[in-house]
């Protein structure tokens, strides 16, 4: 036999089991060495889908996202400072930036999910930005 409807008593993730979770993922992505929510949802021991179902069982609950974009956004914060300081590689910073939070790097790109764009210039056009500046820094001296 079913449970009737809106038994909420076998319920795993409730709104309370969630809420400690997601105090203990923010506390991690504060601290600056932590980049990836999949590490520590798994020192955590849960696994990496368990955020995706959350986000999907608690999207009408404005608290619960409203946390859970912090946390995500920490995480990204993390990460962009990672690389900007040189703690990981710049290419896998953009990569997982790319990957996990729906960066780009070319505006013209299609950003139908988060509409955020990288600000890094193509390579082609920062090299004839050098010569240019080049040519004028000779055309300066002679």
């Amino acid at each position: 036999m079913a449970a009737p409807r809106q038994n909420t008593n076998g319920q795993k993730w409730t709104e309370n089991t969630v809420l400690t979770y997601l105090s203990k993922l923010e506390k991690a992505a504060s601290k600056p060495g932590n980049l990836f929510i999949g590490q520590q949802l798994k020192k955590l021991r849960l696994y990496r889908d368990i955020w995706s179902y959350w986000k999907r069982k608690f999207q009408n609950n404005e608290d619960l996202t409203e946390q859970m974009e912090l946390i995500e956004d920490l995480f990204e914060v993390n990460l962009f400072n990672a690389g900007m300081r040189g703690e990981i590689p710049v290419r896998i910073a953009i990569l997982s930036l790319r990957n996990a939070h729906g960066w780009r790097n070319n505006p013209k790109e299609e950003t139908q999910d988060t509409g955020i764009v990288l600000p890094f210039v193509p390579r082609e056009q920062h090299q004839s930005d050098i010569v240019k500046e080049k040519d004028i820094n000779r055309a300066h001296s002679a």
